[in-house]
């Protein structure tokens, strides 16, 4: 397999951004609003050579990346903030700037303190207000696939087997990093130094409180009040009929009337996430903070599409990309495996494999490795922890049900009984679709 050159990236862009209906036409308004004349300037000026042409190569969530080509034939990419996916329309300036100085400076605290490979930043303008029309940095090209598109061309499980160690190593080093609060990571230029600031708008919904938190226990209690404030919300029975309608197309047993479901999925959870908050303040979550576990770094969507290897090599690992939404967590939370999971893998015996060489590694690197038991406690507190930090418009009531069951089953007969009444509540509660619905999305129910 061959690199592509960087017409024939744009090439597939091109067609890709065709195959929706009405991207191109979004895609057309966020292109309208940046100048890449601009940003082929700015790209000359840093470089000292003359840039001749920009292509548009990627296209994330919140940013479009541009390959920016100079007449000696080099080349490097620029990602300039806008996405047609337009996730960013709701959120302040300000809000948005901090995600971009977190992203960077989580890229400087990995290049002055791991191993770990990522870009070189060779410039960076945070203004919204600049010639290009949008805060951009302009980085190295990483020259390589990414694992997903080398497994869809038949990776080896060998070459996968070593691509995974070299991951479990990056890991390992992002799990011995040592932060002493929860939330997102900014550099302070005055005094050189790395901080915790609260957290920073993802993919992902985030509490109304933002931190930063001093404990797992602070972290969870802001989630399950965000998602009991979100309930209070105009609008959540309309986004939840919208959802049902979407799921309820792809199980066997439809739902008859999308309107009762939603209205009485409203009022369960309403009811059961008070019960939860409830019982959540009767738990001691100490044992999972430091001094016993740090407060670590943690990539936030470590997956197969953000792992580059070599072309030549398959199993070389050449860079890791995509670190916006990083932040600093519970060590509990950054131990889950993200990078292997069944929807990429459905072989079961290579999926437990890959897991079993993933943890033998973290286990041999990171002193004080909990153990068995301490692990499927903490794997059990990452279920808990998805229920609380998803959409809940979104979530079945079987998942949430199946989360909490799980979760008592690491704690001790008195603090379980403080579960009891809502565990019986949504066992009663769940329907059949619900189930369905629930291993639709991956999830045993």
């Amino acid at each position: 397999m061959h690199p592509p050159s960087l017409e024939e990236l744009a090439h597939l862009q091109d067609e890709y951004v065709r195959r929706f209906k009405g991207r191109k036409e979004k895609l057309d308004i966020v292109m309208a609003l940046r100048d890449l004349k601009a940003l082929q300037n700015v790209a000359s000026q840093v470089m000292q050579k003359t840039a001749k042409e920009v292509y548009l190569i990627g296209q994330g969530g919140f940013n479009m990346v541009f390959a920016i080509q100079f007449k000696d034939g080099s080349d490097i990419v620029a990602r300039v903030h806008g996405s047609p996916s337009l996730q960013d329309v709701d959120h302040s300036k300000e809000e948005l700037l901090l995600r971009i100085q977190s992203e960077f400076a989580t890229i400087r605290y990995l290049k002055e303190k791991t191993t770990i490979p990522v870009p070189e930043v060779l410039h960076l303008d945070i203004s919204f207000v600049n010639s290009v029309g949008a805060p951009y940095s302009l980085q190295e090209r990483i020259i390589g696939p990414r694992v997903a598109d080398m497994k869809s061309q038949g990776m080896s499980s060998d070459q996968l087997m070593n691509v995974v160690k070299q991951v479990a190593r990056c890991e390992a080093q992002l799990l011995q990093s040592n932060f002493d609060a929860i939330g997102s990571l900014v550099y302070d230029s005055v005094t050189t130094e790395y901080r915790v600031d609260r957290a920073t708008l993802s993919s992902v919904r985030l509490p109304h409180n933002r931190g930063p938190w001093s404990s797992t226990a602070d972290y969870i209690y802001s989630l399950v009040a965000s998602q009991r404030s979100d309930l209070r919300e105009d609008g959540w029975i309309e986004k939840r009929k919208e959802w049902l309608s979407d799921l309820n197309r792809l199980i066997a047993s439809p739902l008859k009337d999308i309107e009762a479901e939603a209205r009485a999925d409203h009022t369960h959870y309403t009811s059961w996430f008070a019960m939860l908050e409830e019982s959540l303040v009767q738990l001691d979550f100490s044992a999972f903070d430091p001094p016993n576990y740090p407060f670590v770094l943690r990539h936030d969507d470590l997956s197969i599409g953000n792992v580059l290897v070599d072309y030549a090599d398959p199993s070389c690992v050449r860079n890791i990309i995509d670190w916006e939404g990083s932040r600093v967590v519970p060590f509990w939370l950054a131990i889950s495996n993200q990078f292997i999971t069944k929807y990429d893998f459905h072989d079961e015996s290579l999926v437990a494999q890959l897991s079993g060489v993933r943890l033998d590694i973290l286990r041999s690197l990171i002193d004080s490795f909990p153990d068995a038991d301490t692990l499927l406690a903490m794997q059990n507190l990452v279920g808990l922890h998805t229920i609380a930090r998803v959409k809940l418009c979104n979530l079945p009531v079987a998942i949430a049900h199946k989360a909490v069951e799980d979760f008592v089953k690491s704690r001790s007969p008195d603090e379980v009984k403080h579960f009891r009444s809502m565990i019986e509540l949504s066992l009663a509660y769940v329907n059949p679709q619900s189930r369905e619905m629930g291993r639709l999305l991956g999830w045993e129910t």
